[in-house]
């Protein structure tokens, strides 16, 4: 046993006993970046280990015959010895994992943030920020009460978290499903909402070839809230915040850490990890200092947004907002239809007056029988515009006028600005209606950092 504890490395406590490290299970371990951050400290990283263990036995064998004579006194004897020496090596590869413990160990002591253990004694609120005003570190005391104005970029956090995707990425997986499934069905792909998911699967598309393969982690942090007073903002542990008299705590918000990892990195299937708010902790280096306000997990959506102004607002209605209108899209579906059929009978009304024809009680019975057939079609501009063609047709062979594309194309406009409608009727890249209030940022102080490890 004490040969298994010197080649594995075991060590022995006060009475004897092998002290184990903590027990993970990791779910995310980058490699590269625990290889990175350990070199960085110790430089050359062994990847094996040989320990040699040499045994030697020796024999001997003695053998005399003796006799007695009267005169003469004799004595034969003889020796044999052997020696037989045993060489064994023990080879031991060094795993990520190993890695990882030695830099965990090595590193913990100083991380700007780490779990606090349950066993530990709450402090009073008043000993922490006496604590905290001095500038002091008193032991663990920071980490129940943390100036924002400490976290710089390249410190590194140990953070329990209810693990959860980004919204754009739940946004991206849902609409993925649902085209599956209304590919497959045949009475689906009639409805009124076909139109809006193809829409939305174009954009979908563009987004999958942003992301690359990089999943966007949007999690709450479990034990941490922001606070604010005159002197600055604070990250409070929240034994620390319950401890405070109901009447005398600060309002607090809630506390999120934001990141991108790499699919490929993650150990379990990440349905199952990323879509069930499950705990779990998460080691990171802070990309920051301080807390940011907002975070997109699309970095290049201001650079494409110098081409394409709209995009920023269309990704923001993708996210977490962009949920909520789905949600709701099947209760209020007739709220997204009833524009569209305004659209095509002011488009025959418009027309219309352009030839100086008027419309009979018939002629809008008709009008208005196209755009209830045709309302789901005013979804982009191409289809948009043989719904039209068919008005046009009709109204144009009761006035026998003429009218041309200019004209056509301008009337067209004036009826979708006119219902607050884009123009081919977009409304959003989901083809639901979204409200204005979508575009403002939602997302409160956010931890933005790069993942090393998440484990439980």
């Amino acid at each position: 046993m004490k040969l298994w504890r010197k080649w594995f490395g075991g060590k022995e406590n006060a009475k004897g006993r092998v002290a184990r490290g903590e027990l993970r299970e990791f779910v995310y371990l980058d490699e590269v970046s625990v290889v990175s951050l350990l070199s960085s400290r110790l430089g050359k990283i062994p990847s094996q280990y040989t320990h040699t263990l040499t045994r030697g036995s020796t024999s001997e064998v003695n053998s005399a015959i003796e006799g007695n004579a009267t005169v003469v006194k004799a004595k034969v004897g003889s020796r044999l010895e052997s020696t037989e020496t045993e060489d064994t090596q023990v080879v031991s590869k060094a795993t990520i994992q190993a890695t990882f413990k030695e830099f965990y160990d090595s590193e913990n002591t100083s991380f700007a943030l780490r779990p606090i253990p349950p066993s530990d004694v709450v402090p009073t609120f008043n000993e922490v920020r006496a604590s905290v005003e001095a500038r002091r570190n008193e032991g663990s005391l920071t980490q129940w009460l943390m100036p924002v104005d400490r976290l710089s970029r390249g410190q590194i956090i140990e953070l329990e978290v209810d693990l959860s995707a980004d919204s754009l990425f739940r946004m991206s997986t849902i609409i993925s499903t649902i085209s599956d499934i209304v590919s497959e069905t045949a009475d689906a792909q009639d409805s009124a909402v076909q139109g809006g998911i193809d829409t939305a699967m174009g954009i979908n598309k563009i987004l999958e070839k942003l992301m690359a393969g990089l999943i966007p982690l949007y999690s709450r942090a479990s034990d941490y809230f922001v606070i604010s007073d005159e002197k600055g903002r604070y990250l409070i542990h929240r034994r620390l915040l319950e401890s405070i008299q109901p009447d005398e705590r600060p309002s607090t918000s809630e506390l999120h850490l934001a990141c991108v990892t790499q699919k490929s990195l993650f150990w379990k299937d990440i349905r199952r990890l990323l879509f069930s708010n499950a705990r779990f902790r998460i080691l990171c280096r802070l990309n920051h200092d301080g807390l940011a306000s907002n975070w997109s997990p699309i970095k290049m959506d201001d650079i494409i947004g110098e081409v394409v102004p709209e995009f920023k607002a269309q990704i923001s209605m993708f996210g977490a907002q962009g949920l909520d209108a789905m949600s709701r899209s099947v209760a209020k579906q007739s709220r997204f239809i009833e524009p569209r059929l305004r659209v095509i009978s002011d488009f025959g009304e418009m027309l219309a007056q352009e030839l100086e024809y008027e419309l009979t009680a018939n002629d809008r019975e008709h009008i208005q029988n196209i755009a209830e057939s045709s309302a789901d079609l005013i979804t982009s501009v191409p289809s948009s515009r043989a719904v039209f063609a068919d008005v046009k047709k009709y109204i144009v062979d009761r006035s026998h006028g003429e009218v041309d594309a200019v004209a056509i194309s301008r009337l067209r406009m004036q009826a979708f600005r006119q219902n607050g409608i884009p123009i081919g009727g977009s409304a959003s890249l989901t083809g639901l209606e979204v409200s204005p209030e979508i575009l403002a940022d939602s997302k409160g102080p956010v931890i933005d950092a790069e993942v090393i490890a998440i484990y439980w």
